[in-house]
């Protein structure tokens, strides 16, 4: 029978083994001693390379450390015997080693988890019989990809704290300091693999910011009297003049009659941009254009843009708008604005953004 399956597929081969004192469950080896006793000890398969992680991998310290810890404690619980657990511990230091592990280290991880062991269970919590009125808030999170040369990203956490707690609003939202954890930094494999293959069929974009003087089927357009066509070009994604970098537009198909959108203004002649949000799109750009046109500024957050414009070789022959998102909520689009600054690197001197986007959060929505 068995012969039978393997020639089913040359490339498998499949094998049996019969014992009456022992049986292999996943990693742990079952077995009857003379005196009818049950032992466990570890099993690992003949083909096992013990390939571990290797010291010199982008990986974080504290991961390599708690590899030798936690196998450390997997071979003595599985191990019924201390001899036995001793010797498959000291095995692992072996294959860690060849890893390019430090003995030392090593060595010191495998004698935490062996102090462990011998330490009584912690008893239970006792339930607080008073429990607190307001939940305290969740801990905040700061996620950060990993690179070998960052400094002590937790010890800078930590000491500029207070710096959030200046804000009466950030110091009740954070009252500890953010949880640090670090994300897989992109890697020569991601550039060169794919999660998916491409389509043979030739991609159809459908613009997701275009001016009204396209008909929209069901909508009544306001066609060639609308004078924003001009200054919004139909567009599937926009170019990063800091970066050069090409980002795709999101959200549905906007136009000049959009709500709650983050926008993008660039200067043709200078090839600067700015990033802004607007709960009405067309009564926002008309305050651009009116402010452009008579030289002065309404706001401080685009005191940077008006005084770009005001040169005398500027006028509104230059100024082009791009839609880059259209959100359902003000905190939303508030969010989205920040992504988008960031995105496109369009603070000060890069861009005619004064700041980073982060103070828009408390300010008044633009209209």
């Amino acid at each position: 029978m068995l012969g039978q399956v393997s020639s089913s597929c040359p490339s498998i081969k499949f094998t049996e083994t019969h014992s009456l004192n022992e049986v292999p469950f996943l990693d742990v080896m079952v077995q009857q001693s003379p005196t009818n006793d049950i032992t466990t000890d570890l099993y690992t398969k003949p083909t096992d390379t013990h390939m571990y992680l290797h010291t010199t991998s982008c990986h974080p310290g504290h991961v390599k450390r708690s590899i030798a810890y936690s196998q450390a404690r997997r071979i003595l619980n599985i191990c019924s015997s201390r001899e036995t657990a001793l010797t498959r511990v000291d095995s692992l230091v072996e294959h860690l080693v060849n890893r390019g592990h430090s003995k030392h280290k090593v060595r010191r991880e495998v004698n935490r988890a062996i102090q462990g062991t011998n330490q009584p269970p912690p008893a239970p919590p006792i339930p607080d019989p008073a429990p607190h009125p307001i939940a305290p808030p969740p801990p905040v999170n700061f996620v950060f990809p990993y690179h070998p040369g960052l400094p002590d990203i937790n010890h800078i956490l930590r000491d500029q704290q207070y710096l959030l707690h200046l804000n009466p609003a950030l110091r009740k939202t954070i009252p500890e300091p953010p949880r640090l954890a670090f994300r897989k930094p992109a890697n020569l494999r991601n550039s060169l693999v794919r999660g998916r293959l491409p389509s043979l069929e030739p991609p159809t974009h459908t613009p997701t910011c275009r001016p009204c003087s396209i008909r929209k089927e069901g909508v009544r357009s306001r066609g060639r009297r609308c004078n924003m066509c001009v200054l919004l070009p139909e567009q599937v994604n926009i170019r990063s003049h800091s970066t050069n970098f090409i980002h795709k537009l999101k959200g549905p198909v906007s136009d000049c009659d959009s709500l709650l959108v983050v926008y993008c203004l660039t200067c043709t002649k200078c090839d600067i941009q700015y990033v802004g949000r607007a709960e009405n799109f067309r009564l926002r750009v008309n305050n651009h254009k009116s402010c452009i046109h008579n030289k002065r500024a309404t706001d401080r957050g685009s005191s940077a843009l008006y005084e770009h414009f005001s040169r005398t070789d500027h006028s509104l022959e230059y100024v082009r708008f791009t839609i880059l998102q259209v959100c359902k909520t003000v905190s939303d689009m508030k969010r989205a604005e920040i992504e988008w600054i960031w995105a496109l690197k369009t603070v000060q001197p890069a861009g005619l953004n004064i700041d980073n986007g982060f103070s828009c959060q408390l300010a008044k929505p633009r209209r």
